[in-house]
């Protein structure tokens, strides 16, 4: 009994110290918004081939653009699926260019031709991430 008794003590001793609470803390490391790009919110490029918008981001830092992503998806459907860009779709080529503070979206036919404003508005998705370095 005394050598149970001792073994249990030792166990105690060794065993229960060990055991410790650790806390996980969770980190947002990527957020997204929502916009809305009106048909007059459009302006001809420089060429006057295209049309290119610019959307306000004060949250874009210089902090994500270098150590983290900017992603742009558009919707032609008023919100229910987007695509990423750059995209080439019926021939027309939308693509995205960002800075601190703003993101520009951009269009033009892949033929050079001139293009047209959009029918109807444009719902824009923006995703910016954080990233851990590797």
């Amino acid at each position: 009994m005394k050598v149970f008794t001792t073994c249990l003590v030792l166990l105690s001793v060794f065993a229960l110290p060990a055991c410790k609470k650790e806390v996980t803390q969770v980190v947002k490391q990527a957020y997204a918004t929502t916009f809305t790009i009106q048909v007059n919110q459009w302006s001809p490029t420089s060429s006057g081939k295209g049309y290119s918008t610019s959307l306000d981001v004060p949250e874009l830092t210089n902090r994500f653009l270098g150590e983290g992503g900017v992603l742009v998806y558009l919707s032609f459907d008023k919100g229910n699926t987007y695509e990423a860009i750059p995209e080439t779709f019926n021939g027309i080529s939308y693509g995205t260019y960002h800075g601190v503070g703003y993101i520009g979206i951009d269009y033009y036919r892949l033929d050079g031709g001139n293009v047209t404003l959009p029918g109807d508005v444009i719902k824009a998705k923006v995703v910016l991430m954080y990233t851990d370095p590797l």
